[in-house]
């Protein structure tokens, strides 16, 4: 029986592949061998008889392999074929395009330069491209002919194959595939299949038919091809982010498979509840190290993989390796993005819980944000792992320093000091508790070692400028201030210490500078611009030495708003309506103030005035409780109770009488003979004696 050649007519015998006439593929009508049509005849050469066909290798989605020889060369040699198979079909040699010229072109040139790229990807463990060419209306790559059978093949034959050998097998084609990411492409389809191993047990990585470039973190747009259990989720979509890391995730999936004998999960089957089994639950012997580097590669979210062939290789190789969530987590941190590297930090810890460190750092990210009671949990869950970390309990004494609790602070702060000594924040931080507790000497030398860590720190030069401020070591206050001040405007995120630092600067140069001064002004004009309400209060109360009242009731006004709690300045002002005569308004100003001896005469004094006299004495009875020697709240009692008298309201009258006596022994007592002499003479003026 023949066969017809459908092209030129010619009857070949039933045992041909090829018109013996025209040279175009044949099909048997009865066995109907379609490949014939697709593939290449053995003997048809190429390139003007520079390249012979002689069987073919593999057909794929893109193209066709074909085993052939170099008939200059004299060599064996791989023959890919672009052979789109959903774009084209064959009539005879010629590949005829189901697309528009423009496509047709697009496709052509696209291989031709992948092609050209691929060739300057020299390594031992790629397949060497040696020529490529346009014919056939296609394309063609020459390439060495790599002796072996593909880690699928020896998979099939042999069964999941030992750690040992994958490993080695995989930090070779992870440092070829190191070489294509240093040219901008990306090898699209690494699985077992396209792994050959040659003749001396040498991995060598093949088929990049669907290689194409990249640029780093940048969207563009790909065509989508994928082989499914190997490919992860941004190779679903023609548009998203790629970078070597979707190649990673293909190494780490064949890997999975070769030592497990399973396929994982396909990307879209993760992508709502993450069910990729661990491999250690398939295959017990594999090694915790190999488990987590692959679960690690094969991460769903590309930024939580490894970012580079160099990081999978060091980790292969040394046993060592930092997750790139947590190293992505400490990036954000060192960019300042604290609230990104919180949520960062929280993902990693989903599936690595038990971290301490990580724990700590996100302990001390969530401290900076002011997340204190989320702060201190972590914190806690850290120290249950690790007690010798002392950061721990550097944020949990800071903790109490926040709350107020400065003996607490304190012990933990100098536990923190003890297990780590060359952690400056901690110790300035111990500077102020043991400062807050009157413990000023033990301050002194905590801060004077935290400096000696950290010269610049904004924070410890502040407290230090603080420590000498209520020491009242002015010469030590200005310029620990002036440079913990000039340091805050240049570090981000600093200045807002400027606001505690600028009062110790202003009350050290108020005391050793002349009040004209102009570096008392020039410092006093930078506070106000910060909105410093203790700025607003100090030249308040520079106005009212001068008896410039408005002045002082306008500036006070301000300090007292800008101040999230200040008696002195709630005082002052206070004191300022009084004397403008505004008495209602001081009466609100001293009702603000915590109870206290001075603030309950002041209001008792007022009342008085406005003959509200029954308020008065109770304000007054209030103060004298408070503070029994205060020797012009009985005074004053006195004179409220004496018009109370008048009006018939005082039951004993002896009561006026008593104050009045009690008053000029403590005036006498307090060496207030002027207080003292002018009661007794009022006395003497009326024929009383006290």
């Amino acid at each position: 029986m023949s066969i017809q050649c459908s092209v030129c007519f010619h009857e070949n015998l039933d045992s041909a592949i090829a018109c013996a006439l025209c040279g175009n593929p044949l099909v048997d009508s009865t066995t109907q061998r379609t490949t014939a049509l697709i593939h290449l005849p053995p003997g048809m050469t190429l390139k003007q008889g520079t390249y012979r066909i002689d069987s073919t290798l593999g057909t794929g989605g893109f193209g066709i392999t074909y085993r052939g020889f170099d008939l200059r060369q004299q060599r064996p040699i791989a023959i890919k074929e672009n052979f789109p198979d959903r774009e084209v079909s064959r009539q005879g040699r010629t590949v005829l395009w189901a697309v528009s010229r423009k496509q047709q072109r697009e496709m052509i040139d696209g291989f031709l330069r992948e092609a050209q790229r691929l060739s300057r990807c020299q390594h031992p463990n790629i397949v060497e491209v040696y020529d490529w060419f346009e014919e056939n209306n296609t394309a063609y790559i020459v390439m060495a002919l790599v002796s072996g059978r593909s880690l699928q093949e020896i998979w099939e034959a042999e069964g999941i194959l030992s750690e040992a050998r994958v490993k080695r097998y995989f930090i070779q084609v992870s440092e070829a595939l190191g070489v294509v990411h240093q040219h901008d492409l990306l090898h699209r389809d690494i699985k077992p299949a396209n792994i050959l191993i040659n003749d001396q047990d040498q991995a060598i990585l093949i088929d990049f038919g669907t290689a194409r470039e990249f640029t780093q973190g940048k969207t563009s747009h790909m065509t989508r091809y994928l082989s499914g259990a190997y490919a992860p989720p941004e190779q679903y979509t023609v548009r998203a982010k790629r970078n070597p890391s979707t190649d990673i995730y293909a190494l780490c999936a064949s890997m999975y498979e070769l030592l497990t004998g399973e396929l994982p999960l396909e990307a879209p089957e993760r992508l709502l509840s993450d069910r990729l089994k661990p491999p250690r639950q398939i295959v017990s012997g594999i090694s915790d190290l190999m488990e987590r580097v692959i679960l690690t590669g094969m991460r769903i979210d590309a930024n939580d993989r490894f970012q580079s062939t160099t990081e999978l290789i060091q980790a292969l190789q040394t046993g060592k390796f930092t997750s790139p969530s947590l190293v992505r987590s400490r990036r954000l941190v060192e960019q300042a993005h604290l609230q990104e590297a919180a949520q960062s930090y929280q993902k990693y810890l989903a599936d690595t819980p038990n971290d301490a460190i990580a724990l700590t750092e996100l302990a001390i990210v969530l401290l900076h944000l002011g997340q204190d009671a989320t702060c201190q949990t972590i914190a806690e869950q850290a120290l249950q792992l690790t007690q010798t970390d002392g950061r721990l309990y550097g944020i949990l004494g800071l903790l109490h320093c926040r709350s107020a609790r400065w003996r607490e602070a304190v012990e933990l702060l100098q536990q923190g000091v003890d297990l780590a000594p060359q952690q400056a924040w901690i110790a300035a931080n111990l500077a102020w508790a043991l400062g807050k507790s009157g413990q000023w000497q033990s301050a002194q030398s905590a801060i004077d070692h935290s400096l000696a860590l950290e010269q610049q720190s904004v924070f410890a030069l502040g407290v230090k400028a603080w420590i000498a401020a209520h020491q009242k070591n002015w010469r030590i206050v200005i310029p620990s201030a002036r440079l913990a001040i000039t340091q805050s405007k240049q570090s981000q995120g600093a200045q807002h210490h400027q606001i505690w630092i600028y009062p110790c600067l202003l009350m050290a140069l108020d005391a050793v500078t002349n009040p004209q001064s102009p570096d008392l002004e020039l410092a006093l004009q930078e506070a106000i611009a910060i909105d410093s309400g203790f700025a607003w209060g100090f030249r308040a109360w520079k106005q009212a030495q001068k008896a410039q009242w408005k002045l002082a009731l306008n500036d006070f006004s301000q300090a007292v708003q800008k101040s999230q709690k200040s008696d002195w300045m709630s005082w002052n002002l206070g004191v300022v309506q009084e004397k403008l005569d505004q008495t209602q308004a001081a009466i609100g100003t001293y009702q603000t103030l915590p109870q206290s001896a001075d603030a309950c005469l002041r209001l008792g004094i007022l009342f008085a005035q406005q003959s509200q006299w029954s308020i008065a004495q109770s304000y007054l009875e209030q103060a004298i409780q408070l503070q029994p020697s205060l020797a012009s709240a009985h005074h004053n009692l006195a004179w409220v109770l004496s018009n109370l008298s008048q009006q018939g309201s005082l039951k004993d009258e002896r009561e006026v009488r008593s104050c009045y006596s009690l008053a000029v022994q403590l005036y006498l007592e307090q060496g207030n003979l002027a207080m003292a002499n002018q009661i007794q003479d009022a006395f003497r003026a009326i024929g009383m004696d006290l």
